[in-house]
Order: structure tokens, then sequence, then C-alpha cells
């Protein structure tokens, strides 16, 4: 975490395999790191042709950049070593993004995953360096920006073959506002979020744990979205109904089945390296991280991989011992339409 603070701090920030310039100012959240264009920043959104764009570069690049996950480890470290300037720091990068990107101008505004992810950036980052050493200016600009991010999220939410991890990711944010952030008064768009969150689990995760998207990765994604949902839903005194704990559980049980000895789950399906706490295991292993997390969330530890890495994810879920005994055997997933071979030597997993 200090690398990634020292590098947030002096500029020159990679991501997705390339590095931004360390120049500051508002024009580096619109720049692309790979052509040094810059995206329209005042535009409305929705009138920007981001899908069909080559000039520019693509799109996720800056989008990346606008998560604001590189703050996660940064507050967090602010928190542990109790570093004023660092926290200060971190403060300063959300208000100077606030006024870099009004509501619903820019590029920034134009895809709901994308406000959601920063959504829960906020939280974490403001959860961990705390609000009150924000000076009353940062604090009416954060609390205007958490609202302009509900009222777009609530508006438009994700449908048809979209309704998939990015209609989850919108509802948890929108129920993550509504609940961590009560004085912004969305309590009823909150709870409606939380109903869509029950009613999906069902949809994204069939019976037998296999996600619906056929991802490990994205079936990782959605469930630590429902994982950090559940638990500030339990944090707050109203825990989710035991179905989404019972279907978190099928889920952890097909992936500790793919997971081999070495703590590693096959690539199959879409990857696009989304994460909901940005903080990633020093050996690269995002689904087992998420695996470990719903080990020691159900205290189920046969669920937990072979191998346990660190991460930030640990300060919310707590870190499960690694087991070395996974499953053995064949079983068969039906409604995924996976069969799993399992022998007991490394390599040997099918």
């Amino acid at each position: 975490m200090r690398a990634e603070a020292a590098v947030a701090r002096r500029g020159g920030i990679s991501l997705l395999g390339q590095t931004w310039p360390a120049e500051r100012g508002q024009g580096r959240w619109h720049v692309d790191p790979v052509t040094g264009g810059l995206w329209p920043a005042r535009a409305f959104c929705f009138d920007i042709p981001y899908r069909r764009e080559r000039k520019l570069g693509d799109v996720k690049y800056v989008w990346e950049l606008n998560r604001l996950q590189f703050l996660q480890p940064v507050a967090a470290l602010a928190a542990y070593d109790r570093d004023e300037s660092l926290a200060a720091f971190c403060l300063d990068e959300i208000e100077d993004w606030i006024d870099a990107n009004p509501p619903f101008r820019g590029v920034n505004w134009a895809s709901g995953i994308e406000l959601a992810l920063r959504a829960v950036s906020l939280l974490v980052v403001l959860g961990l360096v705390g609000t009150q050493n924000a000076t009353a200016r940062q604090r009416r600009k954060i609390r205007a920006c958490f609202a302009a991010h509900a009222y777009w999220l609530a508006r438009y939410p994700s449908r048809h073959s979209s309704a998939n991890n990015h209609l989850i990711a919108e509802a948890g944010a929108l129920f993550l506002l509504g609940t961590v952030w009560p004085e912004l008064g969305i309590g009823r768009r909150a709870a409606e979020a939380r109903e869509v969150l029950i009613a999906e689990i069902d949809r994204q995760i069939h019976d037998d744990g296999v996600g619906a998207e056929q991802s490990p990765t994205y079936t990782a994604f959605t469930l630590e979205w429902y994982l950090l949902c559940a638990y500030v839903a339990e944090s707050n005194g109203d825990p989710f109904p035991k179905a989404v704990t019972k279907r978190l559980g099928e889920a952890g049980q097909f992936l500790r089945w793919i997971t081999d000895e070495g703590g590693y789950c096959p690539r199959i399906g879409d990857d696009d390296e989304g994460r909901v706490l940005a903080d990633e295991p020093t050996d690269g292993g995002y689904v087992a991280s998420v695996l470990g997390s719903i080990s020691a969330t159900l205290k189920r530890p046969n669920l937990a991989p072979p191998r346990v890495s660190p991460s930030l994810r640990n300060l919310y879920f707590g870190l499960p011992a690694p087991c070395q005994s996974g499953p053995k055997g064949a079983k068969t997933f039906s409604s995924g339409g996976y069969s799993v071979f399992a022998a007991g030597s490394p390599g040997a997993r099918r």
C-alpha cells in the first residue's frame, strides 16, 4: 500500500498496462493514456458516442482511472498510519474529481456500472479517512455528488441483455449509498435496490452455484457486490434473507470445485478485470480472494482456497485459513452445464 500511495501522490498511475501522465490538473480525468486525447468533459453524457469513437481510443482506459479505486489502498494506509496528510490527499483528490466532472456532463457519467464502482470507492475511502476530516465545502460537494450518482443509478438501471453484473453493480451501489449515507434521503430507492438484489440472486447464480454469465471472474465480481451489500445490511441490523446466504454458499462451492491446488480458476468466458474492492492479492488470484471472502463470511472453512493472500477485502470479510483439502472426484453442475473431475495432484484437475 505504501508503494501505491507514493505513486498516487506523485502521479504516473498505471492501470490496465498503461501509465497516466504525471501532471496534475482536471484534464487528467479525461485523458486517454494511449492516444493522449481528451474525452469531452462538458458535453451531456448521453450525447457522447463513446462506443463508436476511435480517435480518442478505448473508453475503458479513461473509465478505469475515474473509478477512483486507486484511492482505496491509499485511504487504508492513511487510516492504519493515522496519517492526516494522506487523508487530506484523498479528500483533495475527491474534490478535484467532483470539480472536473459536474453531474451528467462528460464521458465519466455515461455508464451506470462506472458510476456504481466510483460510488463504492468514494464510500470506502470516506469510511476509512472519515468525513470529519473534510472541510465543510468538501462535505457539501460530496453529498451533492452522491445525490447525483443515486439519481442516475435509480433513473437508468440496466435492462435486457445488460441485466447481469451491471444491474447488480447499479442496485448494489444504490443500496449502499442509501444505507451508509441515510442523510441523502433516498431510503425508498435504497429499499427498492435491496429488493432487486434479493430477487436477482437466483437469476445471476444458478441453483448449482454456477454464474449465469458462465465466467468465473464475472461470477466473483457479482459475488463481491453481494458480499459487500450483505456485510453492510447486517451491520445496519437488517441482514439479507437466508436464501441469499444459501446461494452465496452454492456459488462458493462451485468456485472451490474449479479451483486448482495452486489457487487458480480457469479463465473461462469474459474477464474485464472489474473489481469492487480494488486491492489485488499479490499473487493476482482475484477469484480465490473472493472465494476466501465467502468462506470467512459464511464461516465455512472448507470453501477457502488452498492459498490465501491478504487484501483490502479482509477488512470487511475477514481472512480465512487456507484449505488444502479441496473436493475430489467427479461432480456435475447440471444447471450451469459443467462437469468437473478433480484429482489430488497438481495439474490433475480439469
